[in-house]
């Protein structure tokens, strides 16, 4: 279980960045829609992972069973994968290395 909290932890830092980032990204003028679109995903699935880490807290705190913890952080992970694939596209939508982070 303590991979899973350290797991949990970066996952829930990772989720914040990103929705801060995307956030500040949308405040800005997007000219291409894709590219639009992309980013409100980008926000959706990190706001989303942050969403399923408070139910993970809230879980546990209520001593629900091992079983139930593990399958909502299976769905933080889940979001936190979307964010990632979709981070590397708004990345290529806009011609930035992906080696350049």
């Amino acid at each position: 279980m303590e991979n899973l909290e350290k797991m949990e932890a970066f996952l829930k830092g990772d989720l914040q960045y990103k929705a801060e980032l995307f956030q500040e990204i949308l405040q800005k003028e997007i000219s291409s829609e894709e590219t639009l679109i992309i980013a409100e995903a980008v926000l959706y699935f990190a706001k989303l992972g942050l969403h399923h880490e408070k139910f993970i807290e809230r879980a546990k705190r209520n001593g629900r069973p091992e079983k139930e913890v593990k399958n909502i952080h299976k769905k933080m992970m889940y979001c936190s994968l979307a964010v990632a694939a979709l981070g590397d596209r708004y990345k290529e939508r806009l011609g930035i290395s992906l080696q350049d982070g």
